[in-house]
């Protein structure tokens, strides 16, 4: 590639990475005041707000692997951009719980083709080293709209509940750069004939960490809002700045992320994983803001390095006619872990009889030591490789 056209593709697959965190996390500081808004509805039906798009992405991220065969990079990107601003903005002229949850599903869907089109796309055109960086930047670039969005999303929440959906207008800037740069070529060729499950076997390990990973944090957005509320630690319309900090760290982290594997190696995933649990830990135990501030800024080191090494992991692993499998089985795994995250405490809450969003925070702590044990049971595994 021509070294000019290279950076325009660079900065355009980055920009898409821009609308992954949007998906979900952009909408949790509202949370608290949608659910305030819809108090006759049930709570875990309103925490489906910011989760129920993760089944839908786990649908369309099958038709994915599928659509790779037919249609090039840019048609796949602009019909998940479509889907994704119709789904996020139309979200804010209905008053109905189940239209929004319908619109979610449809945010969904488009969120489905751009996830794993954009790691595709990482893995498909750059060399190992290139990966690395540009997935580390990735994941930076996701939590920068993050660092964004969370203050602005709860603003215009303070003002109206509803406003805070105009967020996803972001997706027609990053269309335009999809249309003028992004290349147009097939990621997966007709004449590879490996099959999902054949890819699976190879990258197991890899699908369970990141559906580990996903369910350890996805007790922050879905109750991070709700719970800072319950304990009055701050008003309202701050909680998205608070939960800002997480994303400047995550962005830290991303932008050092090549550097930092680099200096600790093979430790560098139970190093971060240690801090990622333990960062749960202090939020489930904050009787102030400052275990508050600890623990957003371990969450935010944790996530922001474990997820872009899982991710090049995986694309180094892989032989890139298989990238679009691959990748397409990574989102599905990632966002299940998202989907099941709110079921799942639920069902906890009911069975300990208790109705506290803290002790969300308690299970992700539990998810995380079995994340850091399985890390064990992955360095084993492609040792013996």
């Amino acid at each position: 590639m021509d070294k000019k056209v290279s950076k325009f593709i660079s900065f355009t697959i980055l920009t898409l990475s821009l609308t992954t965190v949007m998906a979900g996390a952009a909408i949790a500081p509202a949370l608290g005041m949608i659910s305030e808004h819809f108090n006759q509805t049930s709570k875990i039906l309103v925490s489906q707000i910011v989760s129920i798009h993760s089944i839908f992405i786990i649908f369309s991220a099958f038709l994915f692997s599928y659509l790779s065969k037919y249609l090039n990079t840019k048609k796949i990107a602009i019909l998940g951009l479509c889907l994704y601003i119709i789904g996020g903005v139309g979200a804010s002229f209905f008053d109905n719980i189940w239209i929004i949850l319908f619109l979610r599903a449809i945010l969904g869907i488009g969120v489905g083709f751009i996830q794993p089109l954009t790691n595709g796309l990482i893995g498909f055109l750059y060399d190992d080293k290139d990966k690395v960086k540009l997935l580390g930047l990735s994941s930076a670039m996701s939590s920068l709209m993050g660092l964004v969005a969370a203050p602005l999303s709860a603003y215009l929440a303070a003002i109206s509940w509803n406003y805070s959906f105009y967020i996803y207008f972001l997706g027609i800037f990053v269309m335009v750069f999809a249309v003028l740069f992004l290349p147009t070529v097939i990621l997966r060729q007709n004449k590879n004939k490996t099959t999902n499950l054949e890819v699976l076997k190879q990258i197991y390990p890899f699908c369970i960490a990141v559906f580990l990973t996903m369910l350890t944090f996805y007790s922050f957005p879905t109750n991070f809002s709700i719970n800072i509320l319950e304990k009055g630690f701050i008003e309202p319309k701050y909680i998205g700045l608070l939960m800002a900090l997480q994303h400047f760290f995550v962005i830290l982290v991303g932008v050092f992320f090549a550097r930092t594997l680099k200096i600790f190696k093979e430790y560098s995933k139970f190093i971060f994983g240690v801090f990622f649990g333990t960062g749960f830990l202090m939020q489930f135990l904050a009787s102030n803001l400052n275990f508050i501030f600890i623990g957003l800024l371990l969450v935010g080191l944790g996530h922001g390095f474990l997820m872009p090494f899982i991710m090049s992991r995986v694309s180094i692993y892989v032989k890139k006619e298989n990238m679009a499998i691959a990748m397409s089985l990574m989102s599905i795994f990632l966002y299940l872990g998202q989907f099941v995250n709110p079921y799942l405490i639920k069902f906890i809450l009911i069975l300990f009889s208790s109705n506290s969003s803290n002790l969300a925070f308690l299970m992700s702590f539990i998810f995380s030591i079995i994340l850091f044990l399985w890390f064990f049971y992955i360095d084993r595994f492609y040792f013996e490789k």
